[in-house]
């Protein structure tokens, strides 16, 4: 199923369009064509590098949606211990990006993210990390609600497949291959 709906090439120039006026829309943010950001899922185990930093043991799953609600990518598995920049490093889809930004992206095109993830002023849109105009501050929150398409994708999704939100007693691999199916 992972070609039908998360196909490992760059959208039509069209689709692209389209999901980035739908962005703009939100609040006004221009050349956005993807939002990223990572979500954390219970699991059993108890090995030190699955405790995340909200202190319970998980998966971190790190995502690109689009703003039609849906998932470009994932990548599921890496302990909760790791953060999104970890996950980020060995992305097939940042690095496909990287290649090649105006197929993927657009013109001019960026992909919003949270403060915690970052490519080095590649294609990543983050929010100012210390605001100190009301620019800024209008920035953040422009940029947040914008980014927030992520936010109800991983919201939609937890939902839709509430075994996501409890520790279940099972392999650590297959919850990972059931976590990625959904």
């Amino acid at each position: 199923l992972k070609p039908m709906y998360m196909p490992a090439t760059p959208p039509s120039p069209q689709n692209l369009e389209t999901v980035r006026s739908e962005f703009a829309a939100r609040r006004g943010i221009p050349n956005a064509a993807m939002a990223c950001d990572g979500s954390h899922v219970p699991v059993s185990t108890h090995h030190g590098d699955y405790r995340n930093y909200k202190g319970w043991y998980s998966i971190l799953s790190v995502a690109f949606v689009n703003s039609y609600y849906l998932f470009v990518d994932a990548t599921v598995g890496y302990p909760g211990k790791a953060g999104d920049n970890t996950v980020l490093r060995h992305s097939w889809l940042l690095k496909q990006i990287m290649a090649d930004p105006e197929a993927w992206l657009g013109p001019n095109g960026v992909i919003l993210a949270h403060s915690g993830a970052s490519d080095h002023d590649g294609v990543f849109l983050n929010p100012y990390p210390k605001p100190s105009s009301p620019k800024d501050y209008y920035y953040n929150f422009c940029h947040s609600s914008t980014r927030f398409f992520v936010e109800e994708t991983f919201g939609r999704w937890k939902n839709r497949f509430r075994f996501l939100l409890r520790v279940h007693d099972m392999d650590l691999k297959l919850q990972c291959q059931l976590v990625y199916t959904t």
